[in-house]
């Protein structure tokens, strides 16, 4: 698949990072200027639900932003049962989403409201799980459940560590490992997936550094009960785990702060190179992915440019192991600890992470 192709199309529309790690890492204080990489629009919106700051969503993909535009509307105007049916966190129906689509079309610009109406499927069957990524990892929990239906029922079903330990052992097997391994190699990621991120210039092997982390996982927290297990076992987000923007309280902090929110189209360093403003917070997910050394090195130069004194900044690594880059010591002040109790906490569990404060 091609960058072109890449970036023309929904990749992701639930959530796969965590949203508690995320803030932790963070630490947004009420009042300050965020950046965020929009992705699917919950990791703005989970930080607006977390703080009243000022952020501002940017992606270079139009339909991650046409998400987060939809999303706003539902939550802002829709009341809250309503609007988990017509995202897809409840069940509806597609005519009952086509009507709630005919009220909320007129409250988005005119670019997103056309892209949405050439989607109309995605929005019969509810948006969150539109996305290539939940689109793969829906085919990829059916194939669990056709190949592995009792270990996978008795990950769902154990709750104490010692049920855990039984369950995640009993999963850890050589046919669960084969498969992962082809599932989501270079070359199956590419044909099924598409996102540059299992391919372009993965530093350690996907199926098995995914199968590694997941063992790990399931060891810790019950599927049942975790996001992204819940994800990849089932193909949906179980209702014990949902992420603020999905839960009524959330939802509630999330309109009465949503007029702070700016969403930009663009490339992220473009904008940098632009009179955009000191930022306290940058919340940049795994561009390192999607980025050469160099142009890590580079995007760290303009966050730097960019960064009031001791802003913050989350960079996560998915499958790149990238060092971080030389020369930076007087512009960055590495926080390792943090780093580290990300990495043992984050139940998206496949990352690593980079986590820094401006220099004074």
């Amino acid at each position: 698949m091609s960058d072109r192709r890449f970036y023309s199309r929904l990749n992701y529309s639930s959530i796969n990072e965590d949203w508690r790690t995320e803030i932790e890492g963070l630490q947004p204080r009420s009042g300050q200027r965020v950046l965020c990489i929009t992705g699917s629009g919950a990791r703005p919106l989970d930080i607006l639900a977390a703080e009243p700051v000022r952020m501002v969503a940017i992606d270079l993909a139009p339909p991650q932003n046409h998400l987060l535009r939809l999303k706003i509307a539902a939550l802002s105007y829709l009341p809250f049962d309503s609007y988990l049916r017509f995202l897809g966190v409840r069940e509806s129906t597609s005519a009952e989403r086509r009507k709630v689509w005919k009220n909320l079309r007129g409250s988005l610009p005119e670019n997103s409201r056309l892209w949405w109406e050439s989607h109309p499927r995605m929005l019969d069957r509810g948006v969150l799980y539109a996305g290539a990524f939940e689109r793969h990892l829906h085919r990829f929990s059916r194939a669990i459940r056709i190949l592995r239906p009792v270990a996978r029922s008795r990950l769902l079903e154990a709750s104490d560590p010692e049920q855990l330990a039984r369950a995640a052992s009993a999963w850890d097997c050589g046919r669960w490992r084969t498969f992962l391994r082809i599932g989501f190699s270079p070359l199956t990621s590419r044909i099924l997936l598409g996102d540059p991120a299992y391919y372009r210039r993965p530093a350690v092997a996907p199926g098995p550094t995914i199968h590694s982390r997941m063992v790990e996982a399931l060891h810790r927290w019950p599927a049942s009960s975790s996001f992204m297990l819940g994800l990849i076992l089932t193909g949906r987000l179980p209702h014990r785990d949902l992420p603020p923007h999905l839960t009524e309280e959330g939802v509630e902090r999330i309109r009465n702060r949503i007029e702070g929110l700016e969403i930009v189209d663009l490339d992220l360093r473009e904008y940098l190179l632009e009179d955009c403003g000191r930022f306290d917070a940058f919340s940049l997910s795994d561009l390192t992915s999607y980025l050469d050394e160099d142009g890590l090195r580079h995007l760290l130069d303009l966050v730097a440019n960019r960064s009031e004194s001791g802003a913050r900044l989350v960079i996560r690594q998915f499958l790149t192991r990238d060092p971080w880059p030389p020369g930076l010591e007087e512009r960055f002040v590495r926080l390792h600890d943090i780093e580290h109790r990300l990495r043992e906490l984050d139940q998206a569990f496949a990352y690593e992470f980079f986590v820094a404060e401006a220099a004074s």
